[in-house]
């Protein structure tokens, strides 16, 4: 690609992955926009397609031929059924969630893990680490490259990692904290069940938030008891039936019941991406996204838990519902009477929360600014 395109390339990336603050999804809106180029048009519309979007019609060809293979491949070993030869039907029963774009992260997450980038906002900009290297930077060919974007979540998953000058992350996608708890690795607890360094609000007569544990102990999250129960259980439930589906394929997920697993986590990872987003409806939510994958699809399931705290897409309120109840960030009043200004700069944060939900910061400002780790290290984040 000729030097001077480059920032058409760059344009047309962006336009791709829409606000979703991910360099895979916009790889498959990309590949799903050739598809439907060439079947509508023929190899010719196809090439049209790929030249206008700056990509490689060979490499588009050759996606093409391994997707087929591995669909077949799927199907030899039982885990698509009879007759399903591709996977590229999106309506098919085993890849109803194909446009759901919550559930895509997740996914991602899950393949991706542990390759995990904190983000911590200082101002306008953004502070990302690894617990290996420290401080990283996206790839400046990345979607995520942006100076001070507003990512809706406080963690990146990514390819690989590159050092030039510095260290840089590629092909990165921005993934809620449920999906690295749900779908990464195993995560451990305080040995007393209670996070030492936590601290109630002087006034509440709550108990200590729980504290939780990935990475060897390199991500540090908080919540109240009743939220990692539901956790746990969740996660055991999920580990179930990943080793119920390897050891039979062809289970059916719904004759057997253990679609509505699917569903619960599917309802959790959506409604956290609807708060994240202003807290709007889910359909609402997906049009402002709307590109490659069509319109008018709903963002995720009709069941509810409860509504999920105003804090955002980084923190849960203690109270009603599973995960508590209130208003989704940007949804109704941006700051009420008694928010307050995280001393570290992130900006403001609800009244009910204790600790500022990006960088941990007590309301305060004293303490070391962490419910867990260590100050220098990656961030913390509290349900």
């Amino acid at each position: 690609m000729p030097m001077d395109k480059k920032h058409l390339a760059d344009a047309v990336r962006r336009q791709l992955a829409g606000d979703t603050h991910s360099d895979h999804i916009a790889l498959v809106r990309a590949f799903e926009g050739w598809t439907r180029a060439r079947a509508d048009g023929g190899v010719r519309c196809g090439w049209d397609y790929a030249r206008r979007h700056f990509l490689s019609g060979n490499t588009l060809e050759l996606m093409s031929d391994m997707r087929r293979q591995f669909a077949e491949l799927l199907h030899a070993i039982g885990f698509l059924p009879d007759g399903a030869r591709t996977a590229d039907h999106v309506d098919a029963s085993h890849n109803r969630h194909a446009r759901d774009v919550s559930m895509l992260r997740a996914v991602i997450c899950a393949g991706m893990y542990p390759r995990l980038v904190s983000i911590r906002k200082r101002g306008k900009r953004n502070e990302l680490a690894t617990h290996e290297d420290g401080k990283v930077e996206c790839h400046p060919g990345s979607v995520n490259s942006v100076f001070g974007a507003n990512f809706p979540f406080p963690w990146l998953v990514y390819g690989e990692k590159i050092k030039t000058s510095g260290v840089y992350v590629r092909d990165s996608t921005c993934v809620p904290a449920y999906a690295a708890l749900l779908l990464g690795g195993d995560f451990e607890t305080d040995a007393e069940g209670a996070e030492p360094h936590s601290s109630t609000h002087p006034h509440s007569s709550t108990e200590p938030d729980v504290g939780i544990k990935i990475c060897g102990g390199n991500y540090t999250f908080s919540a109240p008891r009743n939220v990692l129960t539901l956790i746990r259980g969740l996660r055991r439930e999920l580990d179930r039936l990943l080793d119920a589906k390897s050891r039979d394929p062809g289970l059916d997920l719904e004759r057997s019941g253990s679609a509505k697993v699917v569903d619960a986590l599917r309802t959790l990872l959506a409604e956290e991406e609807r708060v994240a987003y202003g807290g709007g409806s889910q359909a609402d939510t997906y049009s402002r996204r709307g590109s490659e994958f069509g319109d008018g699809d709903s963002r995720g399931g009709g069941y509810t838990y409860g509504e999920r705290a105003r804090g955002g897409a980084y923190g849960a309120e203690r109270g009603g519902g599973s995960f508590g109840r209130g208003r989704g960030r940007g949804g109704g009043n941006s700051r009420g009477v008694s928010d307050w200004e995280c001393p570290g700069g992130c900006g403001w944060v609800f009244g009910h929360k204790r600790r500022c939900f990006r960088c941990g910061v007590p309301r305060d400002g004293g303490g070391d600014g962490f419910v867990g780790g260590h100050r220098d290290g990656p961030g913390h984040t509290r349900f």
